[in-house]
């Protein structure tokens, strides 16, 4: 499986979009479908990832996972999970 990353913004306003493939594809394939995806259309930048992305899933097989476990911290440490997590 090859992961996959379109990102915009930057500090605070960053978003990322990550799109798997079982297929890994050379800088000129993905560059290929990713200006196909992109195409004429005219969205605002925080729409483009996530318009390249569902084009990418719908016509090349690309595909999104849903994590299994999220485990996060503000500006902690991490400490041991309990049996409640």
């Amino acid at each position: 499986m090859h992961k996959y990353i379109l990102s915009v913004g930057e500090y605070e306003d960053y978003e990322e979009k990550d799109i798997y493939h079982t297929e890994e594809f050379s800088k000129e394939e993905f560059r290929d479908m990713f200006n196909e995806a992109l195409g004429s259309a005219d969205l605002y930048v925080y729409q483009q990832s996530e318009h390249i992305a569902d084009y990418l899933i719908k016509h090349y097989g690309f595909f999104e996972l849903e994590p299994v476990f999220h485990i996060g911290t503000g500006y902690e440490n991490f400490k041991p999970l309990g049996e409640d997590f």
